[in-house]
């Protein structure tokens, strides 16, 4: 995976991830704003966990 995408986070939130092949990429912000969350959903992308996406937390990944 290169990159993420994610909208209406909480109904609020977009984000884009450029995940770096060789190296390290560091995901930053406030408490509350789905840093978790974000990590959650490369998780269950990896591990094929649909029922993950089943959670309507977002609009578009």
């Amino acid at each position: 995976m290169a990159r993420f995408s994610i909208s209406g986070l909480f109904g609020h939130f977009n984000y884009e991830l450029h995940i770096r092949e060789n190296g390290i990429t560091i995901l930053t912000g406030p408490n509350g704003y789905g840093k978790t969350t974000i990590i959650r959903c490369i998780y269950a992308i990896g591990n094929s966990d649909l029922d993950f996406f089943f959670e309507p937390i977002y609009d578009t990944i």
